[in-house]
C-alpha cells in the first residue's frame, strides 16, 4: 500500500525512503540538468510541494490524463496549514506528454486521500480509484478502505466517492477485461500477514462483489496488486513482496479464482502492468529505483532490469502514444517531490530511450570506442542480404527463405521453403502452405547491441477461399563472439493460427556426414547407414529428444542445433534405409495458438565431433542455471550421498492385471494376481544383507492397495493381502536398519475409470473435445489425469503415508521424465505444454519437500533439476528400447552432458533393456560409470559384477565424463575418459573392461 500498513515498524521503512530518496534527488539532479529526456507533469499540487503516487490514462479525445496524490509529505494527515491534509489531483496534456496543464481537483475530503488510480472504460466513464487515511491513536494512523469515485464529463465533475472495500486497499486502476467486466486488484495486512486480492464488477462499476483473496504461497506479500489480461484468455496478477522478489497468480476463469502466488524472481515495489501495440508487456517497478522488466512471452519470462531513472519514489504507470511508443510517469520522493514523464519504444530488440520533445533517441555527448557490438555487417548484393561477421557469414535468398553459412572452411547450406513447411487453421480448415508463399515480403536490417541481422516479415498468405489473417516475423543474426547463428519465429494469433512449422530448414545432406541425436542415450548416425531409423518420438524431452538439441559432423567441423524454447518444439526427421538423413526444426502450436516467441541457436564449431556438440550443449545449460550438479542435490539432501556406489533393488508386492488390460492372460488366470507380503521382502531383503549388501537403495513396486498400475491415484491403502499399513511399516524400518533407502514407486500421470476420484471431468481433454482412453496397463480402462491436478494427489498421498510412520525416503513418479508434456484443453483446467512440465516439476519437487531422493523413469533434461535418479537411460533399440540392436551407433551423449548431475542405473545381463541385443549391460554400466541393478537372490558372477560398479561408481560417480573416442573402427572397443583421468575401456565383442588407475574392490558395500 502505497500508504505503507498501519504498524509501527512502517515507520523506519518511511524514514529509510526519504533520506535514500532525498540523497539520490540530489545526485539524479546533477545529472539530468540540462538535459531533455524528461518532463514534469506537476511540480505543486496546492496542497504542500509534494506530489505522488501518479497514475495516467488516455482520454476518447486523445488527451492524456495523470492523477496523482498532492500533500506536504509522503503521509499528509490533516494539521494546521493543510486540515484537509493530502489530495487528489490531475493533469491534461494535448501534445502526448510533452506539456501538461495546471492540476486540478478530483477530491479532497476531511482525510487524507491518496494513491489515485484512473481508467476510462469504453463507455467514457471515467473511474479513480483511491484510499484514505486518518489520524489514530496508539498508531500513525488509520485506514480507511478503498473507494471509488467517476466522471461522466471528461473530469469536470466527479461522483462522490464509493466505497469498495473498508479492509483492502489499491495501488492501480481498474482493468476493464476483454468481455467488459471490470477487476481492481487490492491487498491487505492482518496479524503480521499480507496478500494480494481482486474484485469484480459486471456493470461497469456501480457495484463490486465480495473480494476475492488470492493465496500468497507463504510469502509476505505487500501485494499492491496489478493485473493484465494474456492473450490465452488467462490473467496475471503482479504483486509487491518487501525485498526479495515479486510474486505473481494466474486466473483461467476472469478473475473468479486464483493459482497460488509464486515467485517471479527478481524484486520490486508498487508493480504496473502495460501491453503495447507490439504486445511486449511492460512491468514498471520501483527498486531498484525506479525500473522496469519486459516480456515478449505473455509474462512466463522477464527481461534483465532496466534502469528507468535514479529516483527511487516510482509508482510508475504508463499508457500507450499515438506512436508506438510509451509514456512512463513516476515521482522522485524526497521532500519536495515532483512528477516525471519519460518517453521510450519498447521492441524485440529492447528498450530504446526517447527525447520528449524531438521524437528522436536521445544522443549522448560522450566519446564512446569499442563498446562490445559485435563487428557484423548486414547489407543487400545482388538481391540477396549477407550477414557477415568476423567468423561467419550468412546469405540469405528472400524469394525462397533459403539461408547459407560459411562458418570457417565449412560451407552449411540450408534448404528451400518447400510445400507444408507451414501448417495453418482457420476458420475450421487446415491449410498446408509454403513460408515463401507470402504475397509481402519485408526484410530490414535489426542490431541489438549483441545482434546483428534481419528481419523478415511475411504477410498476405492465401488459403483456398481468399486471404488470410496471418503475419509472421522472422528473426535471424550473427550473435555474440562466437558469432551463433539465432533465429526467432514469431505468428500472430489472429483469425488464422499457425498449427505447425517447420523453419529454419534442415541443412542440404550434401552439407554433413553425420547427424548426432540425443535419442535416449545417444546416437550417431552416418548419413548412409544401410538401416532405417526413425524416432521413438520427436517432440522435445520424449525418448526421441531426451535433450532439445541435435547436430551434424563435417570432416572436423560440425553444427549445433540448439532449440531454446523447446516446450512447443521438436523435430521432423527422416533417415530411410541407405539415407540420407534429413532432421529439421518443428514448431507446434500452444492450446491452438502462437503464444510466444520460438527461438532456435545454430553454433558452428571447427575440429568438432559428437563429444564436442554435447560439451557445447553442457556449457548452455550451466550457463543457463539448469545444470544442478549431484554435489548441489547432495548439499540440499544429504541423503543423496548415500546412492553414490550403492545398488538399485527394484522389487514389487502384488502384481493384478485386470480382465480388461492388454497383459491380462486368460490361458492361464492364476498368472494375473502374483503377490509377496511386506513382511517376505524383510527376510529377503536381510539374506541379501548378510552377502555383503549393507548400502543400496529399494524401489518398490506394487505397494499400493490392488498392486502395480492399478487405480491410480487412488492407490491407498497398502495393500492389505501383503500386509497393509502394518507390514509396509515394517518393510520401511527393516530397510532404515539395514542401512537400505526404501522408496515407493508413485504414478499421477495415468487416471483409472475405477479409481474412487474418477471423474471424466478432470481427465485431458484434446482440442476435438475428446478424452484417450486405453487399457494397456495392469489397471485396465483408464485415460489421462490433467496435469494441474497430480500435485494435489501426490500431496494427500504421501503425507498420508507420512503419516502413518512409514520410513519412506524417496519416491519414484513413473514417465513424468519420459513422456513428452500433455496439454489440456479443458476450459476449467487448460494447461499447456509448458506448464504441464511446471505441474510435473512441482510434483517431483515436493518429494524432495519432504526429504526424499527424487526418482522418475528417464532422463528427459527438463527434469534433471528435480530429480537425484532415473530408472534407466540407455541406448534406442529396433524395434523398442525392450529388444534388438541398435538404432545408429550407440554413443553417451547425456552422460557426456550430465554424468555428475545425475545417478543413473544400468541392468547387467546381455541385451537386456535398452543395452544392444549383443552387448552385456554391465561394460556399458562400467563405461558409463553409473550403479547396477541387483537382484534379490544374486549369483556370486552377478555380486562380482556389481560390487565392480559400484567401486567404480563411489569413484567417479561425482565426476564429469570428459571424453568419448572408439579405439576401432567396427565401434565396439570404446574408451571413456572421466575428469580425475579415470580411463574405461570396454570390448563389446571380447566382454573385456579395463579401468585405469586400478579399481579396488571390495568384498562387500557399505
Amino acid at each position: 500500500m502505497r500508504g505503507r500498513r498501519f504498524y509501527p515498524f512502517f515507520i523506519a521503512v518511511l524514514i529509510l525512503v526519504f533520506s535514500v530518496g532525498a540523497a539520490d534527488q540530489k545526485q539524479s539532479a546533477s545529472r539530468s540538468s540540462g538535459e531533455k529526456d524528461f518532463v514534469f507533469v506537476c511540480k505543486d499540487g496546492g496542497a504542500g510541494g509534494y506530489e505522488a503516487f501518479p497514475d495516467v490514462c488516455r482520454l476518447k479525445d486523445g488527451r492524456l490524463m495523470a492523477v496523482f496524490y498532492a500533500g506536504y509529505g509522503h503521509v499528509s494527515l490533516p494539521n494546521g496549514p493543510w486540515p484537509k491534509g493530502g489530495r487528489i489531483c490531475f493533469c491534461l496534456s494535448s501534445d502526448e506528454g510533452r506539456t501538461w496543464t495546471k492540476p486540478r481537483l478530483i477530491y479532497d475530503g476531511p482525510e487524507d486521500d491518496r494513491d489515485p488510480s484512473v481508467v476510462q472504460l469504453k463507455s467514457g466513464r471515467l473511474l479513480c480509484n483511491f484510499f484514505s487515511l486518518r489520524k489514530a491513536e496508539g498508531k500513525p494512523w488509520q485506514g480507511l478502505g478503498t473507494w471509488l469515485t467517476a466522471s461522466d464529463d471528461l473530469g469536470r465533475t466527479w461522483s462522490a466517492p464509493q466505497l469498495i472495500s473498508a479492509d483492502y486497499y489499491c495501488s492501480s486502476p481498474v482493468r476493464e477485461l476483454p468481455h467488459g467486466r471490470l477487476l481492481l486488484g487490492l491487498y491487505r495486512e492482518e496479524k503480521g500477514k499480507s496478500w494480494g486480492a481482486a474484485v469484480l464488477s459486471e456493470d461497469g462499476g456501480k457495484s463490486w462483489g465480495r473480494v476475492i483473496d488470492i493465496d500468497n504461497g507463504g510469502y509476505k506479500l505487500d501485494a499492491e496488486t496489478d493485473v493484465i489480461s494474456r492473450k490465452d484468455g488467462s490473467l496475471y496478477a503482479i504483486q509487491r513482496e518487501p525485498g526479495t522478489t515479486m510474486c505473481y497468480s494466474v486466473s483461467k476463469d476472469g478473475g473468479r479464482t486464483w493459482s497460488v502466488s509464486k515467485p517471479i524472481g527478481f524484486p520490486g515495489h508498487c508493480p504496473y502492468l502495460l501491453r503495447t501495440r507490439e504486445d511486449i508487456i511492460i512491468l514498471a517497478h520501483r527498486l531498484p529505483q525506479t525500473s522496469l522488466h519486459y516480456s515478449l512471452d505473455e509474462c512466463r519470462t522477464w527481461s534483465e532490469n532496466v534502469l528507468v531513472d535514479d529516483f527511487i519514489g516510482a509508482y510508475p504507470s504508463m499508457v500507450n502514444l499515438k506512436d508506438g511508443s510509451v509514456l512512463i510517469v513516476y515521482y522522485e520522493e524526497g521532500e519536495g517531490s515532483n512528477i516525471r514523464a519519460k518517453r521510450f519504444r519498447a521492441t524485440l530488440s529492447g528498450i530504446e530511450w526517447l527525447s520528449l520533445e524531438d521524437s528522436q533517441r536521445i544522443e549522448r555527448k560522450d566519446q564512446q570506442g569499442d563498446w562490445g557490438e559485435p563487428d557484423v555487417r548486414v547489407g543487400l548484393e545482388q538481391g540477396h542480404w549477407l550477414i557477415s561477421g568476423r567468423k561467419n557469414r550468412v546469405v540469405l535468398d528472400p524469394t525462397d527463405l533459403r539461408m547459407s553459412v560459411k562458418a570457417g572452411s565449412a560451407a552449411w547450406p540450408m534448404l528451400p521453403s518447400f510445400p507444408g513447411d507451414l501448417v495453418v487453421g482457420s476458420v475450421g480448415k487446415v491449410y498446408k502452405l509454403r513460408l515463401a508463399d507470402a504475397m509481402t515480403k519485408r526484410v530490414s536490417p535489426v542490431k541489438t547491441g549483441f545482434l546483428s541481422g534481419l528481419k523478415i516479415e511475411l504477410q498476405d498468405f492465401r488459403g483456398e477461399e481468399g486471404p488470410l489473417d496471418l503475419a509472421i516475423q522472422l528473426f535471424v543474426g550473427l550473435e555474440g563472439e562466437q558469432e551463433d547463428l539465432a533465429c526467432e519465429i514469431i505468428a500472430t494469433d489472429g483469425a488464422a493460427r499457425v498449427r505447425e512449422c517447420l523453419w529454419p530448414q534442415a541443412f542440404d545432406s550434401a552439407a554433413f556426414e553425420a547427424t548426432v541425436v540425443p535419442f535416449m542415450q545417444g546416437m550417431l548416425l552416418p548419413k548412409n547407414w544401410p538401416k532405417k531409423v526413425w524416432l521413438y518420438d520427436t517432440l522435445s524431452y520424449g525418448r526421441g529428444l531426451y535433450m532439445p538439441w541435435w547436430g551434424h559432423q563435417q570432416g572436423l567441423s560440425a553444427v549445433l542445433v540448439l532449440l531454446e524454447t523447446p516446450a512447443d518444439a521438436g523435430c521432423r526427421f527422416e533417415h530411410p534405409a541407405g539415407g540420407p538423413t534429413r532432421m529439421e526444426v518443428r514448431w507446434v502450436h500452444s492450446l491452438g495458438r502462437w503464444a510466444y516467441p520460438r527461438r532456435v541457436r545454430f553454433c558452428f564449431m571447427e575440429k568438432s565431433n559428437y563429444v564436442e556438440l554435447a560439451k557445447r550443449y553442457r556449457r548452455y545449460v550451466i550457463e543457463t542455471g539448469r545444470f544442478v550438479s549431484l554435489k548441489e542435490k547432495i548439499s540440499r539432501n544429504p541423503l543423496v550421498a548415500k546412492l553414490i556406489g550403492a545398488p538399485v533393488v527394484h522389487t514389487s508386492i502384488l502384481y493384478h492385471i485386470q480382465p480388461g488390460s492388454s497383459y491380462y492372460d486368460k490361458s492361464n488366470p492364476a498368472k494375473n494376481h502374483q503377490m509377496v507380503t511386506f513382511d517376505k521382502r524383510v527376510s529377503e531383503l536381510g539374506e541379501l544383507s548378510k552377502k555383503g549388501i549393507q548400502r543400496a537403495y529399494v524401489h518398490l513396486d506394487g505397494w499400493g492397495f490392488r498392486g502395480y498400475d492399478n487405480l491410480h491415484p487412488d492407490i491407498l491403502p497398502p495393500c492389505p493381502e501383503a500386509g497393509g499399513w502394518e507390514g509396509m511399516k515394517r518393510l520401511g524400518r527393516a530397510c532404515r536398519d539395514l542401512g537400505f533407502i526404501f522408496a515407493i514407486h508413485d504414478q499421477y500421470r495415468d487416471y483409472y475409470l475405477d479409481a474412487k476420484s474418477y471423474n471424466p471431468r478432470f481427465a485431458v481433454l484434446d482440442e476435438n473435445g475428446n478424452r484417450s482412453f486405453h487399457s494397456t496397463w495392469y489397471g485396465g480402462a483408464q485415460t489421462f489425469l490433467c496435469p494441474s491436478l497430480a500435485l494435489g494427489h501426490v500431496q494427500k498421498n504421501h503425507k498420508a503415508i507420512l503419516d502413518h510412520g512409514v520410513e519412506m525416503w524417496g519416491a519414484y513418479l513413473d514417465v513424468f521424465a519420459v513422456v513428452p508434456p500433455d496439454e489440456c484443453y479443458n476450459p476449467e483446467h487448460p494447461v499447456t505444454r509448458a506448464e504441464c512440465l511446471e505441474d510435473r516439476g512441482d510434483c517431483l519437487d515436493f518429494v524432495r519437500s519432504w526429504g526424499g531422493i527424487v526418482s522418475s523413469e528417464e532422463p528427459a533434461d527438463w527434469a534433471v533439476p528435480h530429480i537425484d535418479l532415473v530408472h534407466h537411460g540407455p541406448y534406442a533399440l529396433d524395434p523398442n528400447p525392450g529388444q534388438g540392436p541398435a538404432m545408429g551407433i550407440p554413443v553417451p551423449l547425456f552422460n557426456l552432458v550430465y554424468h555428475d548431475a545425475l545417478i543413473l542405473p544400468w541392468s547387467l545381463g546381455r541385451g537386456a533393456w535398452g543395452i544392444p541385443e549383443k552387448d552385456l549391460g554391465f561394460l556399458h554400466g562400467m563405461a558409463n560409470a553409473g550403479i547396477p541393478y541387483l537382484s534379490l537372490s544374486p549369483s556370486e558372477e552377478e555380486l562380482t559384477q556389481v560390487r565392480t560398479l559400484c567401486a567404480l561408481h563411489e569413484r567417479i560417480g561425482l565426476v564429469e565424463l570428459v571424453n568419448h573416442k572408439f579405439l576401432e573402427e567396427n565401434y565396439r572397443r570404446q574408451e571413456f575418459s572421466y575428469a580425475d583421468g579415470t580411463k574405461v575401456v570396454i570390448d563389446l565383442d571380447r566382454d573385456q573392461v579395463d579401468v585405469s588407475p586400478r579399481l579396488d574392490v571390495r568384498p562387500d558395500i557399505r
